[in-house]
């Protein structure tokens, strides 16, 4: 009995927040950086791990506080504060005091946004990109050795909060509506071993159109909110997808329930069509789509809790032509951690209750036409699906 209590208090303290953070508004941020001015690189990117953001900090704000940094480590302390706040409002002196357009005006939106992605879709040339990615995670704590009485703990750690676990470069090639990773371009720069790392796809193009469908077919597209940038008003809608109309996927990997990777100790992956739910910003005169922001809707009891990706579209030239195409991206999830675990001689992956997050920070650049007469297949490419924007407008309700 006093051992079964001793397993449930470890468990119970493993469910606790770890993180003391200091949570901060952005217009606190920018006067702590104007207040460690000076200060060394190390010491400030120190100091700025320490903060937790309440609202977003646009990429505008965030390239206005780079600058006034002392160094690298601080820069990127400040872009993993930045991507945290991805998924959250933004300041109060960013909504404009605008009246909502009538519904007609809101379909007007609407019905531009829908021309110029079907425009933009068969326009788009085949093209390739460098993708730079950062990623960051937590360190859950291990537990405790008497947690668990029939089995070692094979990797104990300590907390640690969100910190840089590695950096890679890819080429990203788009052809004929499908993105394709080439995996022989990879570059690490500071690699960690990757029981959990997260990893995104369908950026260019895909994920968009998946969105858009998925909204219209719903009818669950609303008018939400003004958003006020350096290039005037953006108009934020929201929508909601039910899991009966959604065709976006959440993966992960877990412990296997696999019995024949039972002692391999490697995990086993898993897939689900999950709902979801988020924003679209668009342009309310050209109906270019300036940021798309998704949440995964999660039962609280299943192992990952939380997922989402925003993606941020920006003009970039390719092969002498202007074309609104994915800048930056961010994807999080908030997840039960594994651990591994020796019983009897045998390798396990165990699933804790302590929850881990992963954070990774998407840059695209150095966009390229591809003009080669070898075709690059992503596995059974020629019998996937055409992605095809939305026929109409969609509804708003």
């Amino acid at each position: 009995m006093i051992r079964k209590l001793l397993v449930l208090v470890a468990l119970v303290e493993l469910a606790l927040p770890a993180s003391g953070a200091r949570r901060v508004t952005v217009a606190e941020l920018e006067q702590t950086v104007t207040t460690i001015h000076g200060v060394p690189d190390a010491n400030a990117a120190r100091y700025l791990s320490e903060l937790e953001l309440t609202e977003r900090l646009s990429t505008s704000r965030l390239s206005s506080l780079e600058a006034s940094l002392p160094g690298e480590k601080a820069r990127q302390a400040l872009m993993m504060l930045a991507d945290a706040s991805a998924f959250l409002g933004p300041p109060a002196s960013e909504i404009p005091a605008m009246p909502a357009p009538d519904l007609a005006a809101q379909r007007q939106i609407l019905g531009v946004t829908v021309d110029s992605i079907a425009e933009t879709v068969q326009k788009l040339p085949n093209f390739f990109a460098t993708r730079i990615t950062t990623n960051f995670e937590d360190t859950p704590p291990a537990p405790r050795p008497d947690a668990f009485p029939y089995g070692a703990v094979t990797s104990p750690t300590a907390f640690q909060p969100l910190h840089t676990v590695d950096t890679s470069s890819v080429t990203v090639l788009y052809r004929d509506g499908h993105e394709v990773v080439d995996a022989g371009t990879v570059k690490i720069g500071k690699a960690q071993p990757a029981a959990q790392r997260l990893t995104t796809a369908g950026v260019f193009g895909p994920v968009l159109i998946t969105v858009l469908v998925d909204a219209a077919e719903s009818k669950k597209l609303a008018w939400s909110h003004w958003e006020q940038s350096t290039n005037g008003p953006e108009a934020v809608f929201s929508y909601a997808v039910p899991r009966e109309k959604s065709h976006y996927t959440v993966s992960w990997e877990s412990a296997p329930t696999d019995r024949t990777m039972a002692c391999t100790g490697r995990a086993q992956s898993f897939s689900e069509v999950v709902a979801y739910h988020g924003e679209i910003t668009i342009d309310p005169v050209r109906g270019t789509i300036l940021r798309l922001l998704l949440a995964a809707d999660m039962k609280p009891d299943e192992f990952t809790l939380r997922s989402g990706i925003t993606v941020e579209y920006g003009p970039v030239e390719i092969g002498g032509k202007s074309y609104f195409v994915p800048v930056k991206s961010v994807s999080s999830t908030l997840a039960h951690s594994l651990m591994g675990v020796s019983f009897l001689g045998c390798a396990q992956l165990r699933a804790m209750p302590s929850l881990k997050t992963s954070l990774n920070d998407e840059v695209f650049e150095q966009y390229h036409m591809f003009r080669a007469d070898t075709r690059v297949l992503a596995g059974n490419e020629e019998d996937q699906p055409e992605n095809h924007p939305p026929a109409s407008t969609p509804q708003l309700h």
